[in-house]
């Protein structure tokens, strides 16, 4: 479906992107309901902080939220969320429940999930179904840009990619949700949110703490990538040589964005109007109100790096750590003239999987997702692995498709309840 009138050729970049630590320390928890900021002029906490995802997309549906902050190993304050109970619970009781993380995609937030009404969004319908649900904000985003000591005007706040996401940030959100509900996590992610849990479990990450693993429009090998905008701006991005300067806020909405775009439209004389399906595909089954909701609260900012990195996995075919580009500055990060590959055949053969993937998805295209099931998941145990294809569907219809309740979160659902 496409929305002509919406389009904003510029800030749509965003969508060739969308794909989307033990050591942590708990903020006090902090129930939206009650909760007022004690130090409103503090630098390191924006206003959008304060007020919160609860009160912004939550609460005002009839649902009790609450909000607590992670702090990661590398600093980043992270705001979590935490649906504790659905609509129709007289009492809570959610140390008997199944807990549920929901991790977004790149240039995402958690306000992502929320487009539709409560019967048609993920979160609110896995809380109608009695499970315990939190939902993630990636650092840089609207409701996780504090820091123990940076600030986001510093370029230092910048200096991470999805590997960091890995090996700092996940952990710190999957260690806190544990010890919270002392209960093994049921994880979903879209997009990104796929690839940092392929890539975390291939590192043995979570192993002993994660039940079960839902991934829609997972993202692994991107070599297929239908959209000719993302591949011309990858090929851009990434024929460009890393520097200092690299790391910085990669802000969809800013100018220096915004002429990038133009930049790569004009110069491959691309047709960037309508850029939405175009990026992401023809999605089928979006409703117009909430895709305007959608393009007021996204997309949100993520680090250059980061961008850059995905680029790589488009380039290489393969998934490895961040490529410095010489060989001596990998040499001085990882010993090796080039970046340590992720070996995703690391991932258990017997840790229950569900994947869902759209045969319109100009992203996560089917072609890709085979290969990542034929090279990484033919071994895997009869009975812990199932896959879910919708062929009308694109990379969009995931988080906000009408019938994406009947067709997709029914099944996720139910998955989740399995006793493996």
């Amino acid at each position: 479906m496409v929305f002509p009138n919406l389009m904003n050729s510029r800030v749509l970049i965003l969508c060739v992107l969308v794909l989307a630590t033990r050591n942590y320390q708990a903020c006090a928890f902090r129930n939206y309901k009650t909760w007022t900021p004690s130090n409103p002029n503090n630098p390191k906490h924006d206003e959008t902080s304060f007020r919160g995802l609860c009160a912004d997309s939550i609460t005002t549906q009839g649902y009790k939220c609450q909000e607590f902050e992670v702090i990661t190993k590398d600093g980043y304050i992270l705001s979590i969320q935490r649906i504790p109970e659905g609509r129709s619970e007289l009492s809570s009781n959610v140390t008997k429940k199944e807990t549920v993380v929901i991790q977004h995609g790149i240039m995402m937030d958690g306000s992502s999930w929320f487009m539709n009404s409560p019967s048609q969004n993920l979160p609110m319908i896995l809380a109608d179904d009695g499970f315990d649900v939190w939902i993630t904000n990636t650092r840089g985003s609207k409701y996780s840009r504090n820091h123990t000591s940076l600030d986001p005007s510093n370029e230092k706040y910048w200096d991470w990619s999805w590997d960091e996401l890995v090996s700092d940030e996940m952990p710190a959100i999957i260690d806190f949700v544990f010890n919270q509900t002392g209960q093994k996590i049921n994880y979903l992610g879209h997009s990104l949110g796929t690839l940092v849990a392929l890539v975390s479990l291939s590192e043995g990450n979570w192993i002993n703490q994660v039940k079960s693993v839902a991934l829609l429009s997972p993202i692994a090998y991107l070599k297929n990538m239908k959209t000719k905008l993302g591949v011309m701006s990858a090929n851009y991005v990434y024929g460009k040589k890393f520097t200092p300067r690299d790391i910085t806020e990669f802000d969809p909405k800013g100018q220096r964005v915004l002429d990038f775009v133009d930049g790569i439209c004009n110069h491959y004389g691309l047709n960037c109007n309508n850029l939405f399906s175009a990026l992401t595909g023809e999605n089928c089954c979006l409703d117009e109100a909430a895709f305007v909701r959608f393009m007021k609260v996204e997309p949100q900012p993520t680090s250059n790096k980061n961008v850059i990195h995905i680029a790589h996995i488009f380039l290489s075919d393969s998934l490895a750590k961040f490529d410095y580009g010489r060989p001596h500055l990998n040499r001085f990060h990882y010993g090796q003239p080039k970046p340590p590959i992720y070996d995703l055949s690391n991932i258990p053969n017997d840790i229950p999987i569900f994947m869902s993937y759209g045969g319109h998805d100009a992203l996560s295209d089917p072609v890709d997702v085979n290969k990542l099931l034929s090279i990484h998941f033919q071994n895997h145990d009869k009975g812990k692995l199932s896959v879910q294809f919708i062929e009308e569907y694109a990379h969009a219809d995931y988080m906000m498709a009408v019938n994406a309740n009947e067709l997709v979160y029914k099944n996720v659902s139910s998955f989740f309840k399995q006793k493996f």
